[in-house]
């Protein structure tokens, strides 16, 4: 049953029940299956005095159930006064505004100016994390869609060399696992060649594959082998915006895919436009468009 779930919801529902088994285990109990409501109340207020948000304790829940019945057992995690529960703390919390702010083209400008700064001898790490750079921004990639979550990253979510097509005129990047993909369909992302060399994506990838040549694993590796990570990513985006003076306290690694859906906007492409090139699937990337910042 758990094969239902795509790889990335499975290892985070498994992680959870873990969690649960211990909290239940913790609370004096012998057992955590079938769910006891009484103690499934209690993990729920264990997590939202942790700090959780409602909409994690709901993912939490969600978990449970899952496992729940898949060994064939009933659950409580729809019963009212869970829903009520975690209703309330919402109600509490408020709606939290994202304040993260969109990586622009003169953001890009400026990360690989600071990234030349940070690695100002080592051509192949830097044309590495500028393919990276401008393969997250211009086809909209989560970063854990695009680099390994860690150096021993098994889940198959990031971009493998077999997943890139390089022709005369454009980059084809298959994505095998995208986060929201239940159904295993994939999405095929299309760039083609930009007027400014310094933000194309195309020439920047090609001169990426150049230096490292052809081989299996990540797409996006050092010159040693190890795959670039989404620690690394995350880090060095953030020391390159503070090499270049840009204030990096709003900026994320999300802020790459804020910022290609707030560019696009801002340049008049229309609402059906910037779903089919990007492949959103709803209006949803509506909530993305803000203003670019104008550094």
């Amino acid at each position: 049953m758990s094969l239902t779930l795509a790889p990335r919801t499975r290892k985070c529902y498994a992680a959870a029940c873990i969690e649960f088994e211990r909290f239940c285990i913790g609370e004096g109990r012998r057992r955590a299956w079938p769910v006891d409501l009484e103690i499934l109340m209690q993990y729920a207020v264990y997590l939202y005095r942790k700090g959780l948000a409602p909409r994690s304790i709901q993912g939490r829940m969600a978990a449970v159930a899952f496992y729940a019945k898949a060994m064939g057992f009933a659950h409580p995690t729809t019963d009212r006064r869970v829903a009520k529960m975690i209703e309330g703390w919402a109600r509490e919390k408020g709606k939290q505004a994202d304040k993260r702010v969109p990586v622009s083209p003169m953001v890009l400008r400026q990360l690989s100016t600071g990234w030349e700064r940070l690695c100002p001898y080592i051509t192949f790490e830097v044309t590495l994390f500028r393919a990276a750079m401008l393969l997250a921004f211009f086809g909209a990639f989560r970063i854990t869609e695009l680099v390994a979550v860690a150096k021993g990253d098994l889940s198959g979510s990031a971009l493998w060399f077999n997943d890139l097509l390089i022709s005369e005129d454009q980059l084809v990047v298959t994505l095998q696992r995208p986060k929201t993909d239940q159904k295993g369909k994939g999405k095929i992302i299309r760039l083609g060649k930009c007027f400014d060399p310094s933000l194309c994506p195309y020439r920047v990838m090609t001169a990426y594959i150049n230096l490292w040549g052809s081989a299996d694993g990540f797409l996006f590796v050092h010159k040693d082998g190890t795959p670039l990570t989404k620690f690394q990513f995350c880090h060095l985006t953030l020391e390159g915006l503070r090499r270049a003076g840009v204030d990096t306290q709003r900026f994320g690694t999300h802020s790459f895919r804020i910022g290609v859906a707030s560019t696009a906007a801002a340049l008049g492409y229309s609402a059906p436009e910037i779903q089919a090139v990007w492949c959103w699937r709803s209006s949803k990337y509506k909530l993305y468009v803000r203003k670019l910042p104008e550094y």
